[in-house]
């Protein structure tokens, strides 16, 4: 499905849409795309993963569905609040405790949110889903006022997607860090809005034509559902959370030179506002005619002391004293998980309907960071940059835990 965003040139997002004062409400930006025959409505859904550099966690900005046309004008999310059904972004004043509590705004529930990176510019990630019907609430439970979330979104649209599409762009930073405050970097509007070089415009490389079938020991298939294991799922053991990672195997891609998993979860987002990030592996090596990932055990015994690099989740950032908190414990409880495969489930947070997505991406090389003296902490937001331009095939699994 083709996606046409008029305000993106050379990939950059004009820098005018940007949420740059958070006490007000931001200007969603025109959006159209390609009519899917069949389709009675669509929807679309606008995250920032990158935000995960420095806030832990990837940011909702916008989720909105029963949109009955094909074209988003100026400041479509809050002119026709009341013709289309908009869902709760990361802000959002109805998130039970969330884990960014310094950003809740009630002003802006169930409204486009802005991009807003301060550390970095970030890549967006922006979804289309034509649906074959009118009203996704149509013979449901959920209820609007009762505040709907992503995890609710990501339920109550499968099985009605009919195609789906996928559009990235670039949204520069006006701020910098400063003895830790947040300035305005004095940048002008000419040098915020610069495109990107022809090479870097696409997050997949000479368009994603090819799948990556994912198989897996790991789940099993129940009242049309894929459930994980409870063996997967962590477990404390001498006040330490231990673990088991999935084991996988895919078909080698041709021309890869290397793969990148990752895991994501909605499973606590109402309680935090934010999906969480569970596992992250990078430079899996494409040196077999099948990819056979093998599981591995988490604990004191299997802790490699030699690495450079720590690819961690969200368990290894600044939230995690805030995580330990549900358990009554420090963070130290997830010293062995931080930095590896951290699927748990956190009591008073973790919803029963709750979709995880692992996805697996084949790259046309390995992806290199520079190396220091000591180790270095590399997240989410800075693999997924690295690998922007280079991704050839992309494969996923949602799944729910019991």
């Amino acid at each position: 499905m083709k996606i046409i965003v008029k305000n993106v040139k050379k990939g950059v997002l004009e820098t005018q849409f940007g949420n740059g004062n958070l006490k007000n409400n931001s200007v969603s930006f025109p959006i159209k795309w390609k009519k899917i025959k069949g389709a009675k409505s669509y929807a679309i859904t606008l995250i920032d993963k990158e935000a995960s550099k420095s806030l832990g966690v990837p940011f909702i900005h916008w989720i909105a569905a029963n949109i009955k046309t094909n074209k988003l004008g100026w400041d479509f999310s809050f002119q026709n609040k009341d013709k289309i059904l908009q869902f709760e972004n990361t802000i959002s004043s109805l998130i039970k405790n969330p884990l960014l509590e310094n950003l809740s705004n009630e002003k802006q529930n169930d409204y486009f949110v802005g991009p807003f990176p301060v550390e970095s510019d970030h890549n967006y990630e922006l979804r289309v889903y034509a649906l074959n019907c009118e009203n996704i609430l149509e013979n449901s439970n959920y209820k609007k006022e009762n505040g709907l979330f992503f995890d609710d979104f990501q339920n109550l649209i499968k099985g009605k997607v009919i195609e789906q599409g996928f559009y990235t762009f670039l949204y520069r930073t006006k701020y910098t860090f400063e003895l830790e405050n947040l300035i305005e970097n004095n940048k002008t509007v000419e040098e915020l809005n610069k495109g990107l070089e022809s090479n870097n415009i696409y997050f997949y490389k000479d368009n994603l034509k090819e799948t990556i079938e994912i198989f897996s020991n790991a789940f099993y298939k129940e009242n049309n559902n894929l459930y994980l294991k409870d063996f997967f799922v962590g477990k404390i053991h001498n006040n330490y959370f231990h673990n088991f990672s999935i084991p996988l195997e895919f078909k080698n891609i041709e021309k890869a030179k290397s793969y990148v998993i990752t895991l994501l979860g909605n499973a606590e987002v109402k309680t935090y506002g934010v999906p969480l990030i569970f596992w992250l592996k990078t430079n899996i090596k494409a040196d077999n005619t099948i990819i056979k990932i093998k599981s591995e055990q988490i604990n004191e015994f299997n802790v490699d002391s030699t690495q450079k690099f720590h690819y961690v989740n969200t368990f290894g950032t600044h939230l995690s004293t805030k995580l330990a908190s549900e358990f009554n414990s420090s963070n130290e409880i997830f010293r062995y998980i931080a930095n590896s495969y951290g699927l748990i489930k956190i009591p008073n947070a973790t919803e029963k309907d709750g979709i995880y997505t692992l996805t697996v991406y084949a790259l046309d090389e390995k992806i290199k960071f520079e190396e220091r003296e000591n180790f270095d902490v590399i997240n989410l937001g800075q693999v997924l940059s690295k690998i922007k331009s280079h991704v050839i095939a992309e494969g996923n699994v949602q799944f729910k835990l019991k």
